[in-house]
């Protein structure tokens, strides 16, 4: 078992228009095990998890309203190595602003293609009524992105954890695919939860 000093850290930043639930993200996946630590440009949550005998340092930046203004820089994107997109699936415009906050990312962060992207679609409430933003829709840009893609509700917790959990078990896989002398180093693809259409299935 890793050290808590030694652990990898997956630096985190979650964007997305204003009211698509990103504060409510953070803080219902960050419950009480998380502290917080302070720097000129944000607030970082910080949280330690243990994924598949892997212990792992999630750092995950807090916009602080920041969004509003459209004002995130290159300072808030630095070092940022997994970054997840926020839209409401009641709100078309938040998706479709979707690829405004992209190209944000890409003009600031240092390295966007080695990071890993998730895209999030909050406020489903599991009913039948139709979202302004269909499943299959959101899948499709995220394939456009070569990006991952899940459906979440803050409301009532549904799959809070397995979004962060998605870029910690990709994070491991893509480690132990460039390590493959370094069996230690691998995680067991086949305890990961499995999703379909954007669902988590335990």
């Amino acid at each position: 078992m890793v050290s808590i000093a030694n652990c990898p850290v997956l630096k985190i930043a979650v964007v997305g228009d204003p009211g698509v639930g990103k504060t409510t993200l953070l803080r219902k996946f960050m419950r009480e095990d998380s502290t917080l630590m302070k720097s000129k440009f944000t607030d970082i949550q910080v949280k330690y998890v243990d994924r598949n005998g892997h212990k792992v340092k999630l750092e995950i930046r807090d916009t602080a309203g920041l969004e509003r203004h459209r004002s995130l820089t290159r300072s808030y994107y630095q070092g940022v190595t997994s970054i997840i997109f926020m839209y409401d699936v009641n709100n078309r415009d938040s998706f479709d602003n979707l690829t405004k906050w992209n190209d944000q990312y890409t003009r600031n962060c240092r390295d966007p293609v080695n990071s890993q992207t998730l895209i999030v679609g909050n406020k489903r409430q599991l009913t039948n009524d139709t979202p302004a933003v269909p499943a299959d829709t959101a899948r499709n840009f995220a394939n456009h992105l070569e990006a991952d893609f899940i459906e979440v509700s803050t409301s009532n917790s549904f799959n809070i954890d397995e979004c962060f959990f998605r870029l910690v078990d990709n994070f491991f896989e893509t480690h132990s695919k460039r390590q493959p002398g370094h069996s230690s180093s691998r995680v067991d693809l086949n305890s990961r939860p499995k999703y379909k259409n954007g669902y988590c299935c335990l």
